[in-house]
């Protein structure tokens, strides 16, 4: 990746910015899996199914599945063949997640403020995505933070880094004006009740708004569509602490 992919994903509560959030990443997560492993260790080399193995499932009458269909093979590679994955076993990729909130049947790293300012300086914080949820971690009002300078040096290195910056909010300024500065894409996200789709209407700092739109149930496994997202302590600490002085 050779320029800054920074997304800014808005819309009112329950308008699909998590769902969307977890969408990109998982894709890319499951598209260049390697291998599954089961809970008690045993790990099996696998890969995606290219078209013509979709097709061939559908021929059969076989609902294809991105998450739930591979090609696993043989320990000496000479024998492969296309299975369901196992309730047992959790696919296996090198894409690299980080996130403020709960993931599920996927390998991901919790993040917070501190952690990325821990690690900004180590190759942990390269080539991965990076999701920030309700726009805590950047956050308008911390924008002269000690904490909100840092992480603003942060968003300036993402293209850099190789990293994959979306964050959710449900105003775009809501988010510290860097962000909105740094950002190469702008999602707006709607979401219909009725048939379960989300809405993206996306413009790439551009004139020009494309809209699309996916069915959001087979994401919804991932996350908890209700968890809230928590206030780093430090915050509720200063905020505490103003309260008995006053």
């Amino acid at each position: 990746m050779d320029y800054a992919d920074i997304r800014l994903l808005s819309g009112e509560q329950g308008a699909g910015k998590s769902s969307t959030s977890v969408a990109l990443p998982v894709d890319d997560y499951y598209e260049k899996l390697t291998g599954v492993v089961s809970s008690y260790g045993e790990y099996v080399k696998a890969r995606s199914l290219n078209e013509d193995e979709e097709s061939e499932l559908e021929s059969q009458g076989i609902a294809y599945d991105q998450f739930k269909h591979v090609r696993i093979f043989s320990d000496d590679g000479k024998e492969s063949k296309v299975v369901s994955i196992p309730s047992n076993f959790m696919v296996v990729s090198p894409v690299k997640i980080f996130a403020n909130f709960t993931l599920y049947g996927i390998r991901y790293v919790p993040i917070d403020g501190a952690r990325i300012i821990e690690y900004m300086n180590t190759d942990l914080m390269r080539d991965a995505w990076v999701i920030l949820d309700e726009s805590i971690i950047v956050d308008k009002q911390d924008t002269m933070t000690r904490e909100g300078k840092m992480t603003q040096k942060f968003g300036a290195q993402v293209a850099k880094r190789d990293v994959r910056l979306i964050i959710n909010s449900q105003y775009l300024n809501m988010v510290q004006g860097r962000y909105a500065l740094f950002a190469t894409t702008r999602v707006e996200c709607s979401y219909d009740s009725n048939t379960h789709r989300i809405t993206l209407d996306v413009n790439k700092n551009s004139p020009e708004m494309v809209s699309t739109s996916y069915y959001a149930p087979p994401y919804w496994r991932f996350y908890k569509r209700k968890e809230v997202i928590k206030v780093p302590q430090g915050k509720i600490d200063k905020a505490l602490e103003a309260m008995q002085v006053a």
